[in-house]
């Protein structure tokens, strides 16, 4: 009975450690860290201290002449965002452009991008190969780059 017991209590108490750890809270700028950093890679993120943005609003507007097509995509994607709001107004931080080159493998590329010296991003574009197929959750992985996530190449 009492082997049953303690066998419980610890079943609970690792239950309990593994759900503190994984609600860990992350920041883009540790003292002990500079530039990208590395470890994150091995829980499934790389955050670019240098490039991301300042807060939990990422602000954009469409370039002129992005058909609605795109900027529906662009919208459906920015909307799988929970944990950053990031909203169409018009004076934004990022913009959204569109072109064609049937030739590029790229189907949508995060670009020309400068940050402030605090690595907050204070411009940056989004541009989408129309000679491709971008879906909404592209659209959601460039915005992850305005976050500040790095691809992860392994």
């Amino acid at each position: 009975m009492k082997r049953k017991l303690i066998k419980k209590v610890i079943l609970i108490l690792l239950s309990g450690l593994i759900v503190l750890v994984s609600f860990s809270e992350t920041f883009a700028h540790p003292s002990s860290q500079s530039g990208i950093i590395s470890w994150g890679e091995d829980i499934g993120w790389s955050i670019d201290e240098n490039n991301h943005t300042n807060g939990t609003t990422i602000t954009y507007d469409f370039r002129s002449g992005v058909e609605s097509q795109y900027q529906t995509i662009t919208i459906n994607g920015a909307a799988k965002w929970s944990i950053i709001n990031i909203v169409r107004t018009s004076s934004p931080v990022g913009e959204v452009y569109t072109y064609s080159d049937e030739n590029s493998y790229t189907v949508a590329a995060f670009c020309e991008y400068s940050s402030d010296s605090n690595g907050h991003l204070t411009n940056w574009k989004i541009k989408i190969n129309t000679a491709k197929n971008p879906t909404e959750v592209t659209m959601a992985h460039e915005f992850g780059h305005a976050a500040g996530l790095n691809d992860l190449i392994r």
